[in-house]
């Protein structure tokens, strides 16, 4: 309970209380108060324009409450994870800051409740409406963003696999983009807020998005020109895929030229980066000759010249062509050698995983456990290559698994309804882990019934693992929940000059930010830009053009995390460079 008495002794009478939480002025927000002034004149930038404090995507500052205790402790493992991002990194970015913000309005009014001698409902009412939506949202991230963080394009063996990490990507993206909006237009949050400033929100997720969409385009041609044509691979391959490649340089023309239709963006880009991991695995000299055989076979190139060309064509429309999507649904068909009248994957399947994020702890990783075994299961169903050999039977068994499971699942989300302690004396016998137990023996049955013996053997203690360790973390988040406590990795101070990119190189801002060793100067370029005192210029120093030189003047690739730059030094000294 120390945070929460620290944060009582230093919260500000009624007269002292400003109409606008801190650090909202320089957003363009305002939140209402129920008492106390509302009648502040704007906030009058100081003359000269001083830098600010740069705050790391993974720390947070301001007032402490119990009552936002969760939502910190939420906030900052999505940021851990956030850091480490390779791709939908500005967009991310820009969740963090905007939930740090709401929750900082949140503590804002609970701190104008408890300097209130009359009562501040308004106040009240505000920050306790806006918690739980908040809390709901993060705990969506949180599905995802641990996954996120290993993803990229091109590094799979499998392609499956492939596939798999290219679709996460487009759901991952529009997900991070459905919470900025629901930032903005979910009523309890935004009635933290006097100002409606929508327009300028959506325009700052557009920005971020777009800079991610031609960043990563721009990323997967870089990496097709380099296994196509810089280490002429390109003799590796028949005529017709030399075909089928080279007009993806005019997809990335179109990207590049000007906006384009959301459908055609994500489209484009799934289709780049699934063609690269087709490319990669044919480069792969691990590869089965089978395998090679089928990706290298005319049938896969002739459905990426048609869904290329299809893409081209269509470039004008605002909706997502019928004729687009079955060529780009044909391209994943042929890719996974599925037959046309293959028996089909019951749709439970993706039930599943939509509920699973759903789960908190202490089921969380038992939940994940049993999606994962049904995954395995629905991996091998769609790898058969002779559907033939596929009887009713085993799609049956499939649905029972998938069905069971997704029942277990809803059980869990109803047995734990909000992050709490939970009594862990008899989690053996919980019912919840006991329907866990039971699942468990449905999906054995459907191993089983595919001759997947072998296989099970190697997955029988899942579950049992699982639940090993969702009474361990529950262990460790009753301690958190109890008195909170920081568990973050080892920091390093970067003290970051920022200059232009002119002969002299004047010197801009001069800033330091203490940041974790697994932060990739990506995230550090995010962070240094906010320390700029111009919009504009931070503007640029976040753009795809600025990059860090080391005191050496050599260039430092924005990929590196800082523990590989430090060397073990405690402090490490660059300069960015604006575009």
């Amino acid at each position: 309970m120390a945070s929460e008495q620290s944060s009582r002794s230093s919260s500000p009478s009624p007269s002292d209380t400003p109409s606008t939480p801190s650090g909202f002025s320089d957003l363009g927000l305002s939140p209402s108060s129920g008492v106390g002034k509302s009648d502040f004149p704007p906030a009058t930038p100081p003359v000269p324009a001083q830098p600010k404090e740069p705050l790391s995507l993974t720390d947070f500052k301001g007032s402490s409450f119990a009552a936002t205790e969760a939502i910190k402790f939420l906030l900052q493992a999505i940021g851990h994870d956030v850091v480490s991002f390779r791709r939908n990194t500005h967009v991310s970015y820009l969740v963090v800051e905007r939930a740090r913000d709401i929750v900082n309005a949140i503590n804002e009014y609970i701190s104008r409740v408890e300097g209130s001698d009359t009562g501040d409902w308004d106040s009240f009412e505000k920050f306790s409406s806006a918690i739980e939506p908040l809390e709901d949202i993060l705990f969506q991230l949180l599905v995802f963003t641990e996954d996120e963080k290993t993803r990229y394009f091109g590094v799979d063996r499998d392609i499956g696999n492939c596939i798999i990490s290219t679709e996460a990507w487009a759901k991952n993206r529009e997900k991070l983009s459905e919470t900025l909006k629901n930032f903005h237009t979910h009523t309890p949050l935004v009635n933290l807020f006097d100002q409606d400033d929508s327009t300028s929100r959506d325009r700052e997720r557009q920005d971020a998005l777009d800079h991610d969409d031609k960043s990563l385009m721009e990323e997967i041609g870089s990496a097709r020109r380099n296994s196509f044509v810089v280490k002429k691979r390109v003799r590796m391959f028949p005529k017709y895929v030399t075909n089928a490649v080279t007009p993806l340089d005019t997809l990335q023309e179109q990207m590049t030229s000007g906006p384009l239709p959301e459908w055609l963006t994500v489209i484009t880009i799934k289709t780049c980066m699934l063609v690269q991991g087709v490319l990669e695995v044919v480069l792969h000299p691990e590869t089965g000759t089978e395998l090679l055989n089928h990706l290298k076979s005319k049938p896969v190139w002739s459905a990426v010249a048609a869904l290329t060309k299809a893409l081209i064509a269509n470039k004008g429309l605002s909706a997502l062509p019928e004729d687009v999507q079955n060529k780009y649904d044909e391209f994943l068909r042929i890719l996974q050698k599925l037959s046309k009248l293959a028996l089909k994957l019951p749709d439970s399947f993706v039930n599943i995983l939509k509920e699973a994020g759903h789960v908190r702890r202490p089921f969380q990783a038992q939940a994940f456990a049993l999606v994962m075994l049904c995954r395995f299961l629905a991996d091998h169903f769609n790898k058969i290559g002779d559907k033939t050999s596929v009887t009713v039977d085993h799609v049956n068994s499939l649905e029972e698994a998938f069905n069971e499971t997704l029942t277990v699942l809803h059980a869990a989300v109803k047995a734990v309804t909000q992050l709490k302690a939970f009594d862990l004396t008899d989690f053996q016998t919980d019912s919840t882990v006991q329907e866990f137990e039971r699942v468990e023996l449905v999906i054995k049955e459907s191993f089983t019934s595919f001759g997947l013996t072998e296989e099970w053997s190697k997955k029988a203690n899942a579950r049992k693992e699982a639940w090993e360790k969702d009474k361990g973390r529950m262990d460790q988040l009753n301690k958190i929940l109890v008195k909170p406590q920081s568990t973050s990795a080892t920091v390093v101070k970067v003290n970051v000059s920022i200059r232009e990119n002119s002969p002299d190189g004047r010197e801009l801002c001069n800033t330091s930010v203490s940041e974790e060793v697994t932060t990739r100067l990506l995230a550090l370029r995010w962070t240094a830009a906010t320390a700029l005192p111009d919009v504009a210029d931070a503007k640029r120093a976040r753009t795809g053009g600025s990059f860090y030189k080391s005191t050496n003047n050599e260039i430092v690739e924005l990929q590196n995390t800082i523990n590989e730059i430090s060397e073990g030094q405690g402090e490490v000294n660059l300069k960015l460079v604006l575009a």
